[in-house]
């Protein structure tokens, strides 16, 4: 799946997913449609239908200085366990190192195990609205011989999509 800026897709094509899309979520998704700085969205596209979304975002949970923060992770129910979400991480990780990024933080109520199978490691434990969280990290450590793009983390997508990895 190409992982296009989503200001370059319909967004009419995801409001067809079961999770609830109103204008206020629109316009707030649309906020981080931006290359090059934080905050910014990334989509996965299968035969022109947005099947997933993720984004990197300057803060998240307000009881945490750390920053930035991978946010926003979902895939379309009938795509998931086939890569996408995987495919979106490694996109913004991507992202996040053409960017400078050093280290990523986020925090999941169910997906602990998700992440870490991709790397991510566990800080604490702690509270959300939507509960008991764990709250993860990981470094970035970019290649010294390899200088990552916006473009260049698309393609590495679109090319694991290909080819069936992730």
């Amino acid at each position: 799946c190409p992982v296009p800026p989503l200001s370059a897709v319909s967004l009419s094509n995801f409001k067809s997913s079961r999770r609830p899309w109103t204008d206020a979520y629109q316009r707030r998704i649309e906020s981080w449609c931006t290359r090059g700085t934080i905050p910014t969205a990334l989509v996965a596209v299968s035969d022109g239908r947005v099947i997933g979304t993720v984004a990197l975002k300057e803060r998240e949970l307000r009881q945490y200085t750390f920053t930035p923060w991978l946010a926003g992770l979902f895939v379309v129910p009938e795509f998931r366990r086939q890569g996408v979400g995987e495919q979106l991480v490694r996109a913004a990780e991507c992202e996040a190192i053409a960017l400078g990024v050093e280290a990523l933080y986020l925090y999941t109520p169910q997906g602990q195990g998700f992440y870490e199978r991709l790397g991510w490691g566990v800080i604490e434990h702690g509270q959300s609205s939507a509960g008991l969280v764990a709250v993860m990290s990981k470094a970035l450590k970019p290649n010294p011989s390899f200088q990552p793009t916006a473009q260049s983390c698309a393609l590495g997508a679109l090319r694991a999509a290909r080819s069936g990895g992730g």
